[in-house]
C-alpha cells in the first residue's frame, strides 16, 4: 500500500496505478470512514467502471464520472435495490430508475435534479392504496396495517411506520451516497 497526500485532506490508504503523483487506471483506496473503492480512475478521480464498498455491506456498483456516481445499482444491505441513472455533481441524488423492495413492489420513477420525484408507479403484488399528494409524495400502506407502508418523496424511499401521510416510528431511509 501507499500512502497518497491529497492536499487539504488526510493521508488515505491507495494501492493502484499513479502518473504524476495522480490516480491513474485501476486502483484501490480505503477512505477513513471504512468505505472502499475498488476501480478505474482517471485524474485523481473516480472515473468509469467501479464499486463503492460501504461498511455496512451495502454496495454501489457502475459507472462514475469525475467522482460522482451516473449509473448503476446500489444494494442496500438489508436486500433493496435501486437500479438506474443518478444525478452527478454534487448532488448525487437518484434519477431515474426501479427502486425494488424485498415484498416484490417496485417502483418506476424520476427525480429531477433537486431531488424531487417528478413522477412515477408503484407495482407489485396486492397493491392497495396510493395516494399522490400535492408534492408529488407516492404512499402505498400496508394491506393488513395502516400504520406501515412505503414512501416515495424527495430524494428518498422510504419503508416503515407512517402516521396521517408521514414518517412516524421505526423505518429504514434510502438514498444515494452521500445522502445515505
Amino acid at each position: 500500500y501507499r500512502l497518497v497526500e491529497l492536499s487539504g485532506l488526510d493521508d488515505i490508504l491507495y494501492r493502484g496505478h499513479l502518473i504524476n503523483n495522480k490516480r491513474e487506471g485501476f486502483g484501490i483506496q480505503l477512505f477513513p470512514n471504512g468505505y472502499i473503492y475498488i476501480g478505474n480512475w482517471h485524474d485523481n478521480t473516480a472515473h468509469g467502471e467501479g464499486k463503492l464498498l460501504y461498511t455496512d455491506g451495502t454496495y454501489y456498483e457502475g459507472q462514475y464520472e469525475r467522482n460522482s456516481i451516473i449509473r448503476g445499482v446500489l444494494n442496500y444491505w438489508n436486500g433493496r435495490i435501486f437500479e438506474g441513472e443518478f444525478w452527478g455533481g454534487p448532488n448525487e441524488f437518484f434519477k431515474n430508475g426501479t427502486f425494488t423492495f424485498s415484498d416484490g413492489d417496485v417502483f418506476e420513477g424520476k427525480w429531477n435534479n433537486f431531488g424531487s420525484v417528478s413522477e412515477g408507479t408503484l407495482t407489485g403484488h396486492e397493491i392497495s392504496m396510493i395516494s399522490i399528494d400535492s408534492q408529488k409524495k407516492l404512499i402505498k400502506y400496508d394491506d393488513k396495517d395502516r400504520t406501515l407502508g412505503k414512501i416515495i418523496a424527495n430524494d428518498i424511499v422510504y419503508e416503515g411506520g407512517i402516521k396521517e401521510g408521514m414518517r412516524n416510528g421505526f423505518g429504514f431511509i434510502y438514498s444515494t451516497f452521500q445522502h445515505y
